[in-house]
């Protein structure tokens, strides 16, 4: 059984993060003594001036990256490219990379789109180089590199104004593209078959104080410098937690009462060994902890939380147990953490609690 839970949150900050495998009590030769496996979740942002849009009736002209939005589509009287270049050259050349999604916020404006798919493809280096010299014609006839950016969601009708759009990449596709082009990706977005166009935030426009706050086009890449899983049957049990920052800065200049450190936390268990990873307990699978410098417990993520009276069992074998959240965390009075340095523990619970663990690291800063 193959478990993801996971939750959106838009405009995250550039990340970062190894795993460390918690020290268990088994000899060096159990399964259930997981290896270090270092991981980063990046959230990579378009730069100023890198994100826009070429239309069919404006032929000639370089990418649009003064309106503010990217547009893809078809509407009566054009089409509409729409183009993202990426700077991915803090991910080294031999990495590994395990997943890549591309999030990009509906126009913040009354209107956000027509409903129908969207889908995004890699455009090749040789255009890349160019940006933004780059015309209708030259985007409309490159040769995709890969297809395998798909549609965020079935339909943008599903979706509001100020939404977040997600699609997600072949990871392998992005990677190769990314080193053809010394790091950089250039991507197009395109419309329904049909016909239709949407239009989403460059973060780059005008902003009036009353609307949402914008967030850039956010390409969000999960790698390791190390190579892949081995195949099953290798002895392996890999466990690791990934955050979306090392430093959370708290702004106590704001009107706001107490404010959490939010932590977006990935937590992952693949098992690649000849023996299944059995879970028995009740239906809460995992936690989150975090501890002070000085290894106190200072929140929990299930403190005020219940689970049905009920017994669970699940098995993990050559597969991946995945688990998102996002975490609000403060004192148990209520109050914000103080500034100073803390670990993230992330553990599985009923039968499997404090055998399957990772730690990370990270620290607060109070302004």
């Amino acid at each position: 059984m193959n478990l993801r839970l996971r939750s959106i949150l838009p405009g995250l900050a550039v990340a970062a993060l190894a795993a460390i495998a918690a020290p268990g009590t088994a000899s060096a030769q159990s399964p259930m003594q997981p290896p270090v496996v270092p991981s980063r979740l990046e959230s990579v942002e378009t730069a100023p001036g890198f994100a826009g849009w070429v239309r069919s009736s404006n032929r000639g002209s370089p990418v649009d990256v003064t309106d503010g939005r990217v547009i893809a589509g078809r509407s009566r009287t054009a089409t509409y490219f729409g183009l993202l270049d990426f700077d991915l050259s803090a991910i080294p050349a031999g990495a590994h990379v395990a997943t890549v999604e591309l999030d990009m916020q509906l126009s913040t404006g009354r209107w956000a789109g027509s409903f129908g798919e969207y889908s995004v493809a890699i455009l090749p280096a040789s255009l890349e180089a160019r940006w933004p010299n780059i015309d209708y014609d030259d985007t409309r006839g490159a040769q995709t590199i890969d297809s395998g950016g798909s549609v965020a969601a079935s339909s943008i009708r599903q979706q509001q104004v100020a939404d977040v759009t997600r699609f997600t990449f072949d990871a392998a596709g992005v990677a190769a593209a990314a080193r053809a082009a010394g790091g950089r990706l250039l991507l197009r977005i395109d419309g329904p078959a049909a016909g239709g166009v949407a239009a989403w935030e460059t973060g780059d426009g005008f902003q009036p104080f009353w609307l949402p706050v914008v967030m850039r086009p956010t390409l969000r890449v999960v790698w390791s410098p190390i190579a892949p899983p081995p195949p099953p049957g290798s002895g392996r049990l890999t466990v690791g937690v990934a955050t979306d920052a090392l430093d959370y800065v708290i702004d106590t200049r704001l009107p706001i009462a107490d404010p959490p450190v939010t932590v977006l936390a990935k937590f992952t268990v693949d098992n690649r060994t000849a023996s299944p990873l059995v879970f028995t307990g009740s239906p809460q699978l995992f936690d989150f902890i975090v501890r002070d410098d000085a290894g106190t417990e200072v929140w929990r993520w299930s403190d005020g939380m219940a689970w049905p009276a009920v017994l669970v069992q699940e098995s993990l074998q050559n597969d991946t147990w995945e688990f998102e959240e996002v975490l609000s965390i403060r004192q148990r009075s209520g109050r914000t953490l103080p500034a100073g340095d803390y670990v993230l523990e992330a553990t599985m619970m009923g039968s499997l609690r404090g055998k399957v663990a990772a730690k990370a690291p990270f620290t607060v800063t109070v302004r």
